[in-house]
């Protein structure tokens, strides 16, 4: 508990006086991209040398894909008026900043990098990966109702604030979990919430729930199976999440008018 405690207190002593430390992993994110895109165009780097690495790779770029197939879907969905204007807006730029986290990861994990071009780019991916998750509740809340929207907006941007601090201090996926635990209960509760006020198709997003909650439990086991360890296990819950959710979000949400459907508060 004292260790916990002295991690928080670094973490927001660093949030509150952030301008060095912002700048020394800036230089080290421009540093890692440049000699990455130096190695691209020498073609001067190899996959990596590990089985389990390189299906971590390739499950990253498995959600790549499923992201810009819902990109597609979702450009082909009108949506009516403001409101869900904006609720498909959140959604597409979920599926964007997840893209390009997930391609960060496909990049650490499937090639062999020397170490201090890698740290740069895990910066990159846990910068992304909070920004989706973020851009994810920003939607949840939304279309919740714009009240609740503006009562969580704070506490969102302040955590995904601290909590990139933390995964780049300490070089750790734990603290995006705990990001995804903790808000991911507010989404949980909101959709069961919608099965009983608005309708019972709603139950498509608590479905996408649990694939995300089975998802996060495997990523915190050993499983292995022959090169596919939990990373791999844990991408496809994810990839098949992002697929659900984003067949939920088309078929419910976007079909739902806002006008007495948008009021939960």
């Amino acid at each position: 508990m004292q260790a916990i405690k002295e991690g928080i207190l670094k973490v927001i002593s660093i949030g509150l006086k952030p301008e060095e430390f912002f700048e020394a992993k800036y230089q080290k994110i421009v540093y890692s991209v440049g000699r990455f895109y130096d190695m691209i165009k020498n073609q001067a780097f190899e996959l990596n040398a590990k089985g389990n690495e390189r299906v971590t790779g390739y499950t990253n770029l498995l959600i790549v894909g499923v992201c810009i197939f819902s990109l597609i879907i979702l450009s082909h969905k009108k949506a009516c008026g403001v409101y869900q204007s904006m609720n498909k807006f959140w959604m597409i730029i979920f599926n964007f900043a997840l893209s390009l986290g997930a391609f960060f990861g496909f990049i650490v994990h499937a090639f062999a990098i020397p170490s201090d071009i890698l740290e740069g780019l895990w910066y990159c991916l846990y910068t992304f990966l909070i920004i989706a998750l973020m851009l994810r509740f920003f939607q949840v809340f939304w279309e919740c109702s714009v009240t609740v929207f503006l009562l969580m907006l704070p506490q969102l941007i302040v955590f995904g604030y601290f909590d990139i601090i933390a995964c780049w201090y300490y070089d750790k996926f734990l603290f995006i979990g705990v990001y995804v635990l903790f808000f991911g209960l507010f989404m949980g509760f909101i959709h069961f919430v919608h099965i009983c006020t608005r309708s019972g198709k709603y139950i498509l997003y608590s479905f996408s729930d649990l694939i995300g909650l089975i998802s996060v439990i495997v990523q915190i086991t050993s499983i292995r199976y022959g090169n596919w360890d939990k990373n791999g296990f844990f991408h496809l819950g994810v990839s098949f999440y992002v697929l659900v959710n984003t067949i939920s979000f088309s078929t419910i949400s976007l079909s739902s008018s806002k006008k007495g459907k948008t009021k939960l508060d």
